[in-house]
Parts: structure tokens; sequence; C-alpha cells
């Protein structure tokens, strides 16, 4: 260590400036390094307090920065967990196994995804509240895993009602709902019988005021008639109504057909985009093709205005729709279902609001003065069960509107859809119960005649000499009905009847069944073959004349077609069978009668279902005949609900 005495005594008595300058530098020098090796306590805490104005000052701080390290630390373990923990439930989702809850509060694995089936959307746990991940759709679907409800949406969505295909040209409908020649230089057609219910609500698409339509009860009988200018005016099926036509006018047939290719008629007070008319669910994935998205409004969601629903129109003063004379634009939302007691709120100014009843009878329209902001509506009508509101271009963003019931909101709220990518489904997802609901979707309308003998009766096989004719509890024609949801089933079977001859011949018998029938389907002939009594002759291929098998089926051919000529006919074969032989008195086999049954009908292009082989019925194996044929000829109940099923997929090919 330095003497301290010396260093004071060479600053005092150096003479020079530069001496004095280096005897201070050399002792302020001499002094720090003392200092600061020898552990002077100021000098630490001077050099410890850095920039700050005290050492506790540097300290404090010091403390923060370990804890905002920490902190950060903890924060990026925690991010980890979190992440791998969302990682493995996305996993999970991925694979199609994410579990199943109705709210929040019955999400308890904290370790798994939930969907979450009030609003469609799955939900992962981050260490501290459950999160939305947005609308589920799992990756992957099984065979045969899609069912009604899963697809619901789909066949209570507004789906096209109306079958361009199935039009009649250069006729119109008259005053009475007949059919009426055209008279004039237009061109004209009409639709087909389009099943209604009573009191139920129709749009459709059609910018000219020459249509006209008539509403038909369950026999097809007139009701009433109207006439309708109103470009998108949605129609009601009055009291009794089972079915709907209507027909249309155009100026070239060139029109005419544009106007068909684009006409939408679908249930609901707004016209759907266009879909095609689909027959059954062979044309499913078509269908579902249609759009990226098939959506569907959720009851509970808080926006209940559905932005995939609302048309460039207006509301009129008598509750028609149609665009404004004025050049003005308006937009028109989709019916909202509400009462007197409900208070619906907009986020945008709305102009009219139409009200309805129950059965969609139109009550009153109540106008905005354009000048005022209204932003809430009570229904005016004690029996207001629908309301409709309409906006002008200026007070209308389909994006961001927001129409609530009884509670107002400040900020937008999507209006939340269940959304399935169209890819997502095809038609070896679908379970039967999904199909047999698309097939009956196009049969639901459709009457089927079934004209035979004992088995198309029902005569019960199983019944030891059943003399007094008992049938089964469901003939085949029953079983066809309930496959294809049906509308009606006509039994025509008369036990003994045959095609040529005997007690109920089938040629003259035919007049006797109803005109009101989509399609008509034949099943005899082993009674034309059998037997001393009913036996007929066979004939041959170019009998036209009664008297011979080829000769009767002749006749019976040209009249159905003639009775039904814009219907669907088909024929079915005889069944094999073991009682009566292998051949009749005119040394003739039943496959005799099959092949003229088959030649017949390809004459006149009428299809075919060859029982006598295709079938699977092979009575000369006893075991089969006593489980499904136990007197060689009639089924039992077991056997004809097989028949039913085969017959109502031949239905469908017709």
């Amino acid at each position: 260590m330095a003497n301290i005495t010396e260093l004071i005594k060479n600053i005092r008595q150096a003479i020079l400036g530069k001496e004095v300058r280096e005897s201070i530098a050399g002792a302020i020098e001499q002094c720090y390094e003392d200092a600061s090796k020898n552990g002077n306590a100021n000098m630490e805490v001077t050099e410890a307090r850095g920039s700050f104005d005290t050492l506790n000052q540097r300290l404090n701080n010091s403390d923060n920065v370990k804890a905002e390290k920490k902190e950060v630390e903890d924060e990026k373990e925690f991010r980890k967990d979190a992440d791998d923990n969302l990682q493995t439930q996305i996993n999970s989702l991925a694979s199609g196994s994410p579990l199943v809850a109705s709210s929040i509060s019955e999400m308890t694995d904290t370790s798994r995804v939930y969907v979450n089936t009030t609003d469609g959307h799955w939900y992962y746990y981050n260490e501290n509240n459950w999160i939305a991940g947005g609308v589920y759709q799992a990756t992957e679907i099984g065979n045969r895993e899609v069912g009604l409800k899963n697809l619901n949406f789909v066949l209570s969505d507004n789906t096209q009602l109306f079958n361009k295909e199935n039009v009649t040209y250069d006729k119109y409908i008259n005053s009475q709902g007949n059919l009426a020649n055209v008279e004039d230089e237009y061109k004209y057609c009409v639709s087909d019988f389009i099943p209604v219910e009573e009191h139920h609500i129709y749009a459709r698409t059609y910018n000219s005021a020459y249509w006209s339509r008539a509403f038909y009860d369950e026999n097809k009988e007139f009701i009433n008639m109207d006439f309708n200018g109103y470009k998108f005016s949605p129609v009601v099926a009055p009291l009794n109504a089972k079915y709907f036509r209507f027909s249309i006018r155009a100026n070239t047939s060139e029109e005419l057909k544009e106007i068909l290719d684009s006409f939408i008629f679908n249930e609901g007070f707004i016209p759907n985009k266009h879909t095609p008319y689909y027959k059954d669910f062979d044309e499913l994935t078509y269908f579902l093709n249609i759009d990226k998205f098939l959506t569907k409004q959720l009851d509970n969601s808080i926006n209940i205005f559905n932005n995939k629903y609302y048309i460039n129109a207006y509301i009129q003063t008598n509750g028609g729709l149609d665009e404004p004379v004025d050049g003005k634009i308006y937009y028109t939302t989709d019916l909202i279902e509400c009462t007197q007691n409900d208070t619906i709120y907009s986020n945008q100014n709305m102009i009219y609001i139409g009200e309805w009843d129950e059965n969609y009878n139109f009550l009153n329209r109540t106008n905005t003065n354009v000048t005022l902001i209204r932003d809430n509506f009570k229904p005016t009508n004690s029996q207001t069960k629908y309301i409709a509101i309409t906006y002008s271009e200026n007070d209308f963003d389909n994006n961001l509107l927001m129409i609530t019931k009884n509670n107002k909101y400040d900020n937008y709220i999507p209006n939340y859809n269940i959304n399935i990518p169209y890819k997502s489904i095809t038609k070896n997802m679908l379970s039967d119960e999904i199909k047999n609901e698309f097939n009956s979707s196009y049969f639901a309308n459709k009457t089927v005649n079934f004209l035979g003998d004992s088995i198309t009766y029902g005569y019960d096989g199983s019944i030891p000499n059943n003399t007094n004719n008992t049938k089964v509890q469901k003939p085949y024609p029953e079983t066809v009905k309930d496959i294809l949801g049906l509308y009606k089933s006509n039994n025509y079977g008369v036990s003994g009847a045959s095609i040529s001859g005997g007690s109920y011949p089938l040629y003259l018998n035919y007049t006797s069944m109803t005109d009101n029938a989509d399609y008509i389907v034949v099943f005899a002939g082993t009674n034309d073959w059998s037997g001393s009594i009913y036996g007929q002759p066979l004939g041959e291929k170019t009998d036209t004349e009664a008297g011979t098998f080829y000769g009767a089926l002749d006749i019976l051919i040209k009249g159905l077609v003639n009775k039904y000529p814009s219907k669907k006919i088909g024929f079915i074969t005889p069944l094999k069978r073991t009682a009566g032989g292998e051949t009749n008195k005119y040394d003739l086999h039943l496959s005799d009668y099959v092949d003229a049954i088959i030649y017949k009908c390809n004459e006149f292009a009428i299809p075919v279902l060859n029982l006598f082989l295709n079938s699977g019925c092979c009575p000369q194996i006893d075991s089969f005949k006593e489980n499904n044929l136990p007197d060689g000829l009639h089924p039992n109940q077991q056997y004809y609900n097989v028949l039913g099923y085969k017959i109502a997929q031949f239905i469908k090919s017709l």
C-alpha cells in the first residue's frame, strides 16, 4: 500500500504544471488501486451501483429481472406443455375419436377433445379454459355410418321439387284444372303433379306473369286455380291439397327451355340456389356437390339471420314478393319465427316488415319511416307466427346483418351453421336407413298398381290346404310400399288369375285399375302354365288376339300402354315351382311361358324382372322349399319380404 503522506508531499512540492498534474493523477490512481485491492466498502458500493442512484435500486432491479426471466421460462414451459397437449388432442380429433358432450360442463377429461353437439364445434383444453377449435368434421367416415341423424338437415332442407324432365309440352292448365290444347302462337308446358302439404308454403323463381297454378287433392281431383304475376311470390297450399301443378308460357322454344333450366320450386319462403331434381340416393353425391358446403341454421343461434337465405325483392302490401319498379334495390330475409310476445332487433335499418300466421296466411305489412332508424320491431297481430324483413340496398350487408330475438347485442355475432365439406360424404358411407330415406323423398307422392295372381294377393303358403284363401299379414306390395315410402300401393292381385284365360283373365280385367298411378307392375303367368283349368295354350309369337298366351300378352301390354301412356310399366316372370309337375297339359314347361313374357315385353321395350332365373328361388331343394315356399308355389311371410325387396329395387330401375 502506498504512503498517503508521501503522495500529498509530492503534490505540494511540484513546481511546474506538468509535474503538478502528474502528481495528482498518480496519487488518485494509487488510491483507487489500493482501495480496490484491499476491500474498500465504499468503493465496492460505488462500483456496484452502476448507473443507479443507490445500490438498493440496483438490487431491486436485479430481483425483477430474475423474476421476469423465471416467468418467461415458466411461460415457455407452459406453452410447450399446452402445445404438446393440443397436439395430442388434435391427433385424437384427426383419428376420428373425440368425445361427445352437449355442454362445456360435461367436458370432464381435459386431455381429450370434445365435440359439442349443441353448436357443432370441437373443443380443447388450454390448462385454464375450454377453447372452441371451429366446426367439427372428422377426417374419416366409415362405410354405412352416415344415417338420418347425420343428414337430417339435407333431407329437410329446401330442395328442388320440380323435375324439368317430366313436363308436358304444348298444353296449359285451364280454369277447371285440366290440361288444354294450345290455341295461340306461344310455347307452353305443364309440370307433373308435385307433392305438397296443406298450409305449407312453397317458393319459386320465374319472372313471367304468364304462369298458372292449380292444387289437387289426394286423388288428383282439382281444388282451385290461381294466377300470380309477382315475380317471386311464394304459394301456400290450401286445405286438403296434396298435389300442385303449374303451366308456363314463353315466346319461343328457346326461351321456354331457358326458363325450365333455371326454374326452382322448393318448400319455404325463399327460393333456394338452383339444385338439381334428384331421384334417389344414387344421385346423392352429385346433389351434395352443388355447393362447397351445405348448411342448416341451428336452433340456438343468437343471430337468427342466415345469410344463405335472402332474396332481391321487397314485400308487397298484400304479402307478395316482387322487384320494385322505381329502380331501387331491396333485400328480403327468409321467414323468422316469432310471436306478438317477441321483440326482434336488427343492427341494420328495417324498411318493411311482413307478418304471417301459422298457415302462412298474410296478415299485414308495417312500413318504416325512411327518415328514421328502425332497429327493433314487435309483431302487431296476435296471430303472427312468422315475419320477414325488407332492407334497402344502402342498409343491407348480408355478411354483417344480425337479427336477434328479445335481446339486443352491440357486437356482431355470426349465424352458426353446420358445415359439411362437399367431398366428405360418398354413397358408400350412407346407411341403409339414409338410402331408404332418399328413395322415399322421390316416391313419397307415387302410386303403384300391382296386377297379378295369388302371389300378388298374398296367399299364405305356410297354411296347409289353405282353402279359405288366407293371406299373409303383409303381402309383397305392402313391403314395397314401406321400402320405397310410396304414397299408395294398390293391390289388384286375385287368386287364380291368369294373363290369358280362366276365371279372371288379366288381359280383360286390367281396365278395372285406377288411372291415378305412376307405376304399373304385372306379376303373373304361373296359372297360364299350370293345371287343366287354368292352363292356356302358348300360341305363336305373332299372335295378337285372345285364345293364346302370346295373343293375350299382346293385348294386355298394348292396353296398359294406352291406359298409362306416360307412366312406367314393368313385368315380372313367375317363380320356379314344384307344385304341378314339370310340364302342363300342352306338354310345355313353365320356362316356355317365361320366355313368352320376355319376348313380348322386349317387342314393346317393357322392362322385365326375371325372377324365374335370377331370384334365388329354388324349391326343388327341400330345405329351401320348407323354409320359403312350403306348398311348392306360394311363399310364406318371410319370402314375401324377400320378394318385396327385390321388386322394390326393380321399380327403382324403371
